[in-house]
């Protein structure tokens, strides 16, 4: 089964070879959500898990990787700034086990010397009430940004909660379970890490599947799509925003979460831009620290978010549905608990 199903995926990034000349990112519109960093699964195509091997998973990554180098266009001039992609963790960043950590990505984004920092806020939640419904780690990059001598900007884009909830009551219940056990394995997956740091893998074997998940799974206007909260679209906008935002930078840093990085190569590679995925650069140094700034910064996000969710503080219905719908007043706590004792003085 697992012969037939590597099989599959050979031809499907074949085909995908052959339409390299018309990107999908350019010929169509593309969390977090509650659901935008889960796995789809095939509807064409079941196995047991279980019986993959890790040969199929670097078959997929190979082949991936190929497809990329095939599709992807070179700069159309010099002046197109340097792009690279790196792979955010989300709440794993505050998981010791994950080697892994925001001391480790401040590493990492200090070693590429970025002159601008996209990340994952939306332009109207930035610094404001919202901020606290994005990744804990986007406002951490925003605080540090300045002592990185970069600028930060805030390039997310996310659909309308009722959409995306409409989209979620449509999806098949096969899909849907088929989409649950693929997320328990990826999690066993990441338990069971041979590599240094999650980093490693989350740039690596995570992108064949990230891949093969939004392009060929849930693929592009469908109503997975829109339940993935517009993926391509939510993308295609990332990658706007981040240009528009560009200016004189000559080194761009992309950060958002790992699942991010294919789509966002293909939105880059539409407009002739051939962005880089991040290698790294930090050796493990555990959980570390962060800066006072960072801890305030947390502190009020979640006191906003609190109130959000018990009325004091008055915001759209679109965005009480999309916190109250998520998980980001847990994993501000888990990173105030993670860090609080460790900030590190200015």
């Amino acid at each position: 089964m697992a012969d037939s199903l590597a099989a599959a995926v050979v031809r499907y990034l074949a085909f995908d070879q052959q339409v390299a000349g018309f990107p999908r990112g350019a010929a169509f519109r593309h969390p977090v959500p509650s659901k935008a960093n889960r796995l789809c699964i095939s509807e064409t195509y079941t196995f047991n898990m279980k019986e993959l091997s890790w040969v199929f998973w670097g078959l997929l990554l190979s082949s991936y990787l190929l497809a990329q180098t095939a599709q992807i266009r070179p700069p159309a001039a010099s002046s197109n700034p340097e792009v690279i992609l790196l792979g955010t963790a989300h709440d794993l960043h505050f998981k010791a086990e994950s080697h892994y950590s925001l001391a480790d990505l401040g590493s990492e984004v200090e070693a590429l010397h970025p002159d601008l920092i996209c990340g994952e806020i939306t332009p109207e939640a930035y610094q404001g009430p919202m901020e606290g419904y994005f990744p804990a780690e986007a406002a951490y990059l925003a605080d540090i940004a300045p002592a990185l001598h970069a600028r930060f900007a805030a390039t997310d884009w996310r659909i309308a909660k009722a959409w995306q909830s409409r989209a979620e009551e449509m999806e098949p219940k096969e899909v849907k379970d088929k989409i649950d056990a693929l997320t328990k394995e990826q999690a066993k997956q990441i338990q069971s890490l041979t590599e240094p740091s999650l980093f490693d893998f989350l740039h690596t074997k995570n992108l064949a599947i990230a891949d093969y998940q939004f392009e060929q799974l849930a693929g592009e206007n469908t109503v997975s799509d829109i339940a993935l909260g517009g993926w391509h679209e939510r993308n295609r906008r990332i990658v706007e925003n981040c240009l528009d935002a560009d200016g004189s930078s000559h080194r761009i840093v992309i950060a958002y979460g790992a699942g991010h990085i294919p789509q966002l190569q293909r939105q880059l590679a539409a407009r002739g831009i051939m962005a880089q995925i991040a290698s790294r650069r930090f050796v493990p140094a555990g959980i570390g620290s962060v800066p006072p700034s960072v801890i305030a910064r947390w502190q009020r996000n979640l006191n906003n978010l609190k109130r959000i969710l018990d009325g004091s503080l008055v915001v759209s219905r679109d965005s009480l549905d999309k916190v109250k719908d998520s998980h980001r007043v847990q994993d501000l706590e888990m990173a105030l608990k993670t860090y609080s004792g460790g900030a590190k003085k200015k």
